[in-house]
């Protein structure tokens, strides 16, 4: 594939991937202009863009993300243009890269998460003598704005016809930005589309220039304004049709692979696998998988691939694409190997991928997505607030003495209750954990039956969690500071006989044995197992405890932190018996004669994983035709949490279910098995045990907002609107003084009749006056005269 490079260009791709960060530029026939980041977000219809991420994993290795973008008005030859020019950045990088092929309206995941003010599709082409971006004043147009996650805008024709009732709706008229909210719109959206309307204010019109809000057609004196601007009220606006999302199946997928032809030419040969395996792919191969379903093509690069089809390789897939008469908006994504994306993971039944970064991964079939782990905060709050634990016996709660707080038996359910003050507001978080054994027939049994004992029990605004035995987070075991034990067996006070625990043939009477996992005293448990030598593992320490001694055994695999625990915690079990500290290997006789006998173990050594920081991944919840749906979010901010959303947020040993306070009481109801439904699409988790904590809009814990950046910073805002008076908006359309408007090409060039010379800027609208000056009047008249006059000179207008 042939690529004219004139100097200019050259500059671009010496440029390109130079630092971290985002590099957009536009094209043109024979170069590249880089974009301001002001205008990041903004995409002209009629043209093409690429646009480079580059940045450093996890692992300390530079890797790029290559798109290119196309408007769905752009001609042929401009999206030819941008597959070259894309192909020629890709030859210039030597590191991993991943390319795209990005379609108005139907971008990747990927391309979404750069653009957190959303995305602004604008007709026509860029001025030359304009800045990238929108044009200044001189507009008439309106933006249908998708208040979903990411939020899009796309211009639409300048009339009623172009309104529904479920949206909102920008009408940029130059100065003034009117925000209409649809019958059916959610404050959610009306948030997007005011975010939106600042974003222009901000970066198009320089802080000038002003905001509306008008409610569909509520108020008489709006229906004025929208009467002058669209013409004859509609009798109603119609909703917006809502299409069903399309689910796919593995049997739809084809797979190609890529073979040099003669000449220029790419052979496509078509392979039937039986699944796709990852040990099908060959490093000396390209292979191409095409997915109808989901309007999506992979190519994936061996490392040892023939350099010709690399070189051709956009030419090939968009030929394959037009002679199938594919649609324009079918995605494609080329993979480096070694380099692949989590999306194209998902599509192998046998790539078992590392959970970390890859790791879990949901949707109708499959999707990948990143983990998380973080240095958990010792408690919520400061750690200085009021603990109380409680017994479920049968339909009462038992009050817990303090001297037993930390001793858990798995036969028994358990409510556990901390008060805190935070930013000087009282707040509890409430705890509901399960044992093993409690009868329980759901996993919703403890939630359910703690709020249904004692309606006053649960106070508006508390965050409760549902805890399962094994699966204690962190903040919930750091309340007992090295005291956690979950011992086997009913609680003497309990009433309850569900269930039974079945006799363990290995028991020895007066004996019991912990295993004991944590490094500090804000993460160790001690957990009872069965009393038999055959329990030890060599990477943990144990204790075990007699009428007359307590043993603590530390294996070859524990390292200096497990051990100081596993004396903290014999300490805390010995009373008046003394402690015999042994190492594996140097057993005496009376320690393995009080489990019953020596017997084989595990001994082999794990080493032990280094601690890793990694992000949450977070999704919004909302349900179409009865179906549910979890849409990814990401960059999120405390602004992007609504009072009418349930938002998800998953670290994968917890999941935090945050509640809207304008959320439907039927659907606030069923949080807790909005969680457990995302559990079971969850792929790879391996049970449901999962922690699931519901926080509540207006009490949210530190060990929630911890995942939002400036949480603190960032306040919620009441009122998000904002209003002019219609004369006001009357006034900014037309001119202040009453006189004739004419433009500043006209009055740069002569007098028309009737004019006063001295006076010319009178005689020009609002916008234009604003635009030209970059002030308003009244700031323009208290200027100085010698001042004003010299911008008039400046214009011509004096």
């Amino acid at each position: 594939m042939s690529v004219t490079v004139s100097k200019e260009f050259q500059q671009q791709l010496d440029n390109a991937g130079v630092k971290n960060g985002l590099q957009i530029w536009r094209v043109k026939p024979d170069n590249l202009i880089p974009l301001p980041k002001s205008s990041y977000g903004v995409f002209h219809e009629s043209h093409a863009y690429i646009i480079l991420r580059t940045y450093t994993s996890v692992n300390g290795v530079t890797k790029m993300s290559l798109h290119y973008w196309t408007g769905k008005t752009s001609s042929r030859s401009i999206r030819n243009k941008a597959s070259e020019f894309t192909v020629k950045l890709y030859a210039q990088q030597s590191c991993l890269t991943t390319q795209y092929r990005e379609v108005q309206g139907f971008e990747s995941t990927e391309f979404e998460k750069y653009f957190k003010r959303g995305l602004i599709y604008v007709r026509g082409e860029v001025r030359e003598d304009e800045p990238e971006g929108f044009p200044h004043f001189h507009v008439k147009r309106i933006f249908h704005v998708n208040g979903e996650f990411p939020t899009r805008a796309a211009e639409v024709d300048f009339a009623w016809s172009s309104f529904v009732r479920n949206d909102v709706f920008l009408i940029d008229i130059g100065n003034v930005i009117m925000i209409w909210r649809g019958h059916d719109c959610t404050d959610r959206q009306l948030a997007k589309g005011m975010m939106l309307a600042k974003m222009i204010k901000t970066f198009d019109r320089e802080e000038l220039g002003y905001i509306h809000t008008v409610h569909d057609f509520q108020n008489q004196k709006d229906n004025k304004m929208l009467k002058e601007l669209l013409g004859k009220l509609p009798d109603s606006i119609p909703a917006k049709e809502v299409k069903e999302e399309k689910k796919t199946e593995l049997s739809e997928i084809v797979i190609f692979t890529l073979k040099k032809g003669e000449g220029l030419l790419v052979e496509l040969n078509e392979e039937r696998w039986p699944q796709l395996n990852k040990r099908s792919l060959l490093n000396d191969e390209c292979y191409m998988i095409d997915v109808p379903g989901k309007k999506k093509v992979f190519l994936w690069i061996g490392q040892d691939c023939n350099p010709h089809i690399k070189s051709i390789i956009w030419s090939a897939i968009l030929n394959y694409l037009e002679q199938l008469k594919r649609p324009l908006d079918t995605q494609v994504q080329i993979i480096d190997d070694g380099g692949e994306t989590d999306e194209f993971i998902a599509l192998f039944s046998d790539w078992d991928a590392d959970p970390f970064p890859c790791g879990r991964r949901l949707t109708d079939r499959r999707y990948s997505f990143k983990v998380a782990r973080f240095d958990q905060p010792e408690m919520p709050g400061a750690g200085d607030g009021r603990l109380e634990v409680f017994l479920i016996d049968k339909k009462s709660l038992v009050p817990i003495d303090p001297s037993m707080y930390g001793k858990f038996f798995s036969g028994e359910c358990y409510i556990v209750r901390y008060t805190f003050k935070e930013f000087g507001k009282e707040m509890k978080i409430m705890y509901y954990w399960e044992g093993r054994r409690s009868g329980s027939s759901t996993l919703l049994s403890t939630p359910t039956r703690g709020s249904r004992l004692n309606s006053n029990f649960r106070l508006d605004g508390t965050t409760e969690c549902r805890v399962e035995i094994g699966k204690e987070p962190a903040h919930f075991v750091a309340f007992f500071k090295g005291k956690f034990m979950v011992l086997k067996g009913s609680d003497p006070k309990s009433s309850n006989q569900e269930n039974p625990p079945a006799p363990n043939p290995d028991k020895v009477p007066g004996v019991t044995l912990y295993v004991v996992r944590g490094s500090n005293i804000y993460n160790t448990k001690a957990i009872q197992v069965r009393c038999s030598s055959s329990s030890l593992n060599c990477n943990y320490p144990y204790i075990c405890t007699t009428p007359n001694t307590v043993f603590l055994w530390c294996g070859k695999g524990c390292i200096g932190d497990q051990r100081d625990m596993g004396h903290i915690m014999a300490n805390n079990m010995l009373g008046n018996k003394p402690l015999w500290v042994l190492e594996e290997g140097n057993e005496v006789d009376e320690f393995f004669a009080a489990l019953g006998g020596r017997k084989e173990y595990s001994n082999k050594i794990v080493p032990k994983d280094p601690d890793t920081v990694r992000e949450a991944v977070t999704f919004y919840y909302y349900e179409n035709n009865g179906k549910y749906y979890f849409k990814e979010m990401y960059n999120i901010s405390r602004h992007d949490l609504h009072s009418e959303d349930i938002v998800l947020i998953d670290i994968y040993d917890e999941v935090y279910i945050w509640l809207g306070s304008k959320v439907d009481s039927e659907l606030a109801q069923r949080s807790f098995p909005i969680a457990f439904r995302y559990l079971q699409r969850s792929y790879n988790r391996g049970d449901m045990k999962t922690a699931v904590l519901l926080v509540k809009e207006g009490s949210e814990p530190n060990i929630f907002t911890r995942f939002i950046p400036n949480w603190e910073d960032e306040q919620p805002k009441n009122n998000v609107e904002e209003r002019l008076t219609p004369a006001h908006v009357k006034r900014l359309l037309d001119n202040e003084y009453g006189l004739p408007v004419y433009s500043i090409q006209q009055l740069s060039t002569s007098c028309p009749q009737g004019v006063d010379p001295t006076k010319k800027e009178r005689y020009l609208s609002e916008r234009d006056f604003a635009q030209t000056f970059r002030m308003t009047r009244e700031e323009f008249s208290k200027l100085s005269e010698w001042y004003r006059n010299d911008l008039k000179k400046k214009f011509n207008l004096f």
